[in-house]
């Protein structure tokens, strides 16, 4: 009995010019590769979208009783980068063979076959298709993606944060292989215009090594606390840094001004990371420039980012204080994540008050402090944040008479100053000395409180005693605190 003879070196020459056909629809056209060069365009480094696989498979058997799916890769995900704050995103699906060309946009998401979903929170739009089966031919399709953004981005000439419009495309391939039951094999016949050249083996899985490299910046620009250590992870697409680097990262820093003690070094590296960490610059600016080159074919992306400091702003606080008054201090620390805040008074080397947050606060001093210096200080992490600053504590001033004024030809008005608490009160004038002719009494209604510097205004009228004597006298006035005011005199 003759066995059954099967060519099996027409299948491999097949499955060879079908892998070739595959790859050519992944290739752009010459006229736009004359264009590229091995170094990515900066564009790419801003905003960039790529695909999680670059063939979907639909591997589907055939016989006389129906059709069964062997196995089907409906989904691609199609990620982008960049600091996106509004993405639209088309699909054009290509079939090359009978000239089909089907467009996919938000107002036109509604085919049977090919559809797709945006996730803004994951930057990710999901592709779903479903292969025809009913039509038993193999096919191939091509989807080109497109997506068009509007991405926030660091302007160095304005120094400031501008949206520009920017766009960038993918493609991936979509295959369908229809397979006979009984033998296992690929069905050749009735394919569409692959004409047996288009298809690619069953067994074949892609794997693009000379995709582009680019690069994800996660700060591309970073504010921290003068000389602390600033970190910063850069993840690479298109690149295996363990086994693919052709040379060591190229990883330089450019401080302005000169010395201002930036500095930059490799934290950690891993498959597709890298994690940069230095010096922030005690003043002015530190870009930090990044190079990878692929060893395979030596082509290369360069990135960047910069580094500012953060400039130290002044507290607000109380050059002068006096006992029992309640002030208002302002901390006015950076708002910063994961450091440790603390605010404190000292006198003598010893904490009067303290806190540990960036909030204001209000803070009063005792009398045994009057005469002395105390300090305000802010740390972070236990670093001093600025310096010290100086707070002298002194007593209120003794009462002041600060102007005698005639209010007719018999009466005068006297204006009386006295400052600050007493036994836990406003401190009035208690006693008024007046030796002269004349008597005295206070014009009520008139007196006022001034709470910011805490100086209390009262008004007396002195009245003409006797009239057959000239009208003259002296005046002094006491305070609660049991402090005069200097002596006056009228005329």
């Amino acid at each position: 009995m003759k066995s059954k003879f099967v060519n099996k070196k027409r299948t491999v020459e097949i499955y060879f010019v079908l892998y070739l056909a595959a790859l050519m629809l992944l290739i752009p056209d010459l006229k736009e590769k004359s264009n590229e060069k091995n170094e990515v365009n900066i564009d790419n480094n801003l905003f960039r979208i790529y695909t999680e696989k670059q063939i979907l498979y639909s591997r589907i058997s055939i016989d006389s009783s129906g059709i069964e799916s062997i196995s089907s890769d409906s989904v691609n995900s199609i990620y982008y980068v960049g600091n996106v704050k509004l993405i639209d995103f088309s699909f054009q699906v290509e079939n090359k063979a009978f000239n089909q060309i089907i467009n996919i946009s938000q107002g036109s998401n509604i085919w049977n076959f090919f559809r797709y979903n945006e996730v803004p929170d994951l930057k990710t739009v999901f592709f779903y298709w479903k292969p025809p089966l009913l039509d038993k031919k193999n096919y191939v399709y091509n989807v080109k993606v497109t997506a068009k953004a509007d991405v926030e981005v660091f302007d160095n000439n304005t120094q400031s944060n501008i949206i520009r419009k920017l766009q960038s495309t993918t493609q991936f391939s979509l295959v369908v292989n229809y397979y006979d039951n009984q033998t296992r094999q690929l069905i050749a016949k009735n394919e569409d215009s692959t004409k047996d050249q288009n298809q690619l083996p069953a067994n074949y899985i892609t794997y693009n090594t000379n995709s582009e490299i680019f690069l994800d910046i996660e700060n591309k620009k970073i504010s921290n606390l003068t000389n602390d250590e600033w970190t910063n992870k850069i993840t690479v697409w298109g690149l295996n840094l363990k086994n693919e680097l052709g040379e060591k990262p190229e990883i330089s820093i450019y401080n302005s001004p000169d010395k201002n003690n930036g500095s930059v070094y490799i934290k950690q590296i891993t498959d597709n990371s890298i994690i940069l960490a230095g010096k922030t610059p005690q003043f002015g600016s530190s870009r930090v420039k990044i190079r990878l080159t692929r060893k395979s074919d030596k082509s290369s992306v360069t990135n960047e980012f910069v580094i500012y400091p953060i400039p130290i702003i002044e507290p607000n606080f109380p050059s002068i204080m006096y006992p029992l008054i309640t002030y208002k201090f302002e901390p006015n620390l950076p708002d910063l994540i994961n450091k440790n805040i603390l605010t404190k008074i000292v006198s003598d080397n010893k904490v009067i008050n303290s806190t540990f947050n960036n909030t204001n606060f209000y803070f009063s001093i005792n009398e045994d402090l009057t005469g002395k210096t105390i300090y305000f200080e802010r740390y972070i992490d236990g670093n001093l944040y600025g310096k010290s600053y100086p707070i002298l504590v002194k007593q209120f001033p003794d009462p002041v008479i600060t102007r005698i004024q005639a209010s007719g030809s018999q009466k005068v008005k006297v204006i009386i100053h006295s400052f600050g608490i007493a036994n836990g009160n406003e401190n009035y004038i208690k006693n008024i000395e007046l030796s002269g002719n004349g008597t005295y009494e206070e014009i009520i209604g008139q007196s006022t409180i001034n709470k910011s510097n805490y100086t209390i205004t009262q008004v007396y009228e002195v009245t003409l005693k006797n009239v057959q004597q000239p009208f003259e006298f002296k005046i002094r006035a006491q305070d609660n605190r049991g402090k005069w005011s200097n002596k006056e005199s009228y005329p």
